[in-house]
């Protein structure tokens, strides 16, 4: 789980990557915006979840192109067991608001809930040219998932204890960054530098870009 006051896309995930063309069938062919039913605040929605507040299950889900493109892609990136990313990714589900609300560029995820705060944001996260910021939040479900507990909700405590205790070396390097950045003309905001020096964020950006560096293959334009 990935819920901090501070969690943002990396700066540039919601701008596209390049002008290769989608895989056919990349984009759900249905979008719906379904309202996340914890709570609409970073704070208050990360206690929903500690506390066992579940979705419905009935948000919005990844393409089959998707799933099975990204599903064989972070099973090799993450050293993890296929079946059981493929299983994930299918559970995987999207929700507009919950802890993302009010931030339409925002996505937060929780367990196999990932958040973003507008429907706008909801469909760019999906398209070909969002994907970049898709598999950042997706790493996060994989760190998820390796968190040490047998449980859904006890891997959920875990890896946001994980994601609190990197914030404590995140702030502090961010800042400096940002400072330093400030006085060489950055239009880099101080939230994006404490967010990009997060070790758990640079960690999924990282596969991000791999993915970004993955030629169109055959086996992306699976249908």
């Amino acid at each position: 789980m990935q819920i901090a006051p501070l969690l943002r896309p990396p700066s540039s995930a919601i701008r596209g990557a390049d002008a290769l063309a989608a895989p056919v069938g990349w984009k759900p062919e249905q979008i719906v915006a379904v309202p996340a039913r914890r709570h609409g605040s970073s704070l208050r929605g990360m206690w929903d979840a500690l506390r066992g507040v579940e979705e419905l299950g009935n948000g919005q889900p990844l393409s089959p192109v998707q799933v099975r493109t990204l599903g064989a892609f972070l099973a090799d990136e993450w050293h993890a067991p296929a079946a059981q990313t493929l299983a994930d990714l299918e559970q995987v589900r999207f929700y507009v608001g919950g802890p993302a609300a009010r931030r339409p560029f925002l996505a937060t995820q929780v367990d196999h809930a990932v958040y973003v705060g507008s429907p706008q944001g909801l469909d760019r996260i999906l398209d070909w040219e969002g994907r970049r910021w898709l598999v950042h939040e997706l790493g996060h479900v994989m760190q998820w998932r390796r968190a040490d507990a047998e449980t859904q909700l006890g891997k959920t405590r875990r890896s946001t204890a994980e994601y609190v205790v990197g914030s404590a070396i995140a702030v502090p390097t961010g800042a400096a960054r940002w400072l330093h950045g400030k006085f060489r003309g950055s239009a880099q905001t101080l939230r994006d530098a404490i967010h990009d020096a997060h070790p758990m964020e640079r960690e999924t950006e990282e596969h991000a870009q791999s993915f970004l560096r993955q030629p169109v293959t055959d086996t992306l334009m699976l249908s």
